[in-house]
């Protein structure tokens, strides 16, 4: 089987999806074949969309899978209707503050795909409620590659420039700086604990729309900005616990990156990031206040900090990427052999003075 996948992000952006794009091609099975089609996330890409036609023609496409909601996504159905291919989707659920028009087109891309796929159940249910039949979902789930993230990485001169010690844990996030990825409860998590004054060093990785008013107000802590992919293992790993403030339904891939790493973690609830981690890895919080307080607590009990991090490591090794994945693979051949079926059927269905 041949697939077509459409995605409006380089698999080098340090991004979630990003790093899925690159999993599902390095783990692919056997019998599949990946072709990347990507484009910038502008509209520029509705331009390019003959010759990508072309291309899509020359490489005998099976089924074409869109993981993006841009553009790109358009292009990639006019493709696939053009050419009768199934159509598998990977979209985000629109954030809160998006526009009613944006959810509309989330909408009806979801209906012009045979399968939807996400990676949390906090998705499934969401896109449920936003009336999409249960049976069109498919959930599968990000792993992690435990051989490029794990305590080996830790870099005794990264936690000396940062000024943490044993004596002064290192608390990190990765992620974006934004209002619908948790930066103001990132922020009330900050300013609590200097009021409170456990020992303790704010490290964020990552930049956004919210990283200027957050980096005004946290004085004190480490902003590294975007951090190459290359350098997050040793970044996670000079940490002594992570923090995810989001309650968005995302792969939050770097919560397993992070336990890989050997860091216990304190999440939200609501979102997908409770989905990442176990009872001994984690502290899952129901509100601000609860992420604030066991934050604090965490930093200051080295032993607990110590045992989950022990677990989040082990528990991390179990989450491979290939299992994870045998969800998505089994959608692909699902799909290219209904295009099979069909395609042995047509003739069938000439009319006599039609044939050659």
């Amino acid at each position: 089987m041949r697939i077509g996948l459409f995605t409006e992000q380089c698999v080098d952006a340090r991004s979630g999806l990003a790093a899925t794009v690159d999993a599902i091609v390095v783990h692919r099975p056997r019998d599949a074949s990946i072709n990347l089609y990507s484009a910038r996330p502008n509209l520029t890409a509705l331009f390019g969309c003959r010759e990508l036609a072309r291309q899509v023609e020359f490489d005998h496409i099976d089924v074409v899978h869109i993981a993006t909601s841009g553009p790109l996504a358009i292009v990639a159905l006019l493709i696939a209707s053009r050419f009768g291919l199934p159509v598998i989707g990977s979209f985000s659920f629109p954030v809160p503050a998006a526009s009613g028009v944006f959810a509309t087109y989330v909408r009806a891309l979801v209906r012009r795909s045979r399968r939807l796929l996400v990676s949390s159940m906090t998705a499934r249910e969401k896109f449920i409620r936003s009336g999409v039949t249960a049976s069109k979902i498919a959930v599968w789930r990000p792993g992690v590659d435990c051989a490029k993230f794990g305590p080996s990485m830790r870099s005794s001169t990264l936690r000396g420039r940062w000024g943490v010690s044993d004596a002064r844990p290192a608390v990190i996030y990765a992620g974006a700086l934004s209002d619908d990825r948790g930066a103001q409860r990132l922020l009330s998590m900050e300013l609590a604990l200097r009021r409170t004054k456990p020992m303790h060093q704010l490290i964020v990785a990552g930049d956004g729309p919210s990283r200027n008013s957050v980096q005004a107000r946290c004085p004190n802590a480490v902003f590294l900005g975007t951090v190459p992919s290359t350098d997050m293992p040793k970044v996670l790993a000079s940490g002594d616990l992570f923090v995810c403030p989001s309650e968005a339904a995302s792969t939050n891939l770097t919560v397993l990156e992070a336990q890989a790493s050997g860091l216990p973690a304190v999440v939200m609830e609501d979102g997908s990031a409770h989905e990442r981690v176990a009872g001994s890895t984690a502290i899952v919080c129901r509100s601000e206040a609860d992420f604030i307080v066991e934050t604090a607590a965490l930093v200051r009990t080295d032993s607990r900090r110590m045992a989950m991090g022990l677990a989040s490591r082990e528990y991390a090794m179990r989450q491979d990427w290939v299992v994870g994945l045998s969800a998505v693979y089994a959608e692909y051949r699902s799909a290219a052999e209904m295009l099979r079926l069909r395609r042995d059927l047509e003739p069938a269905f000439i009319p006599q003075g039609r044939r050659l």
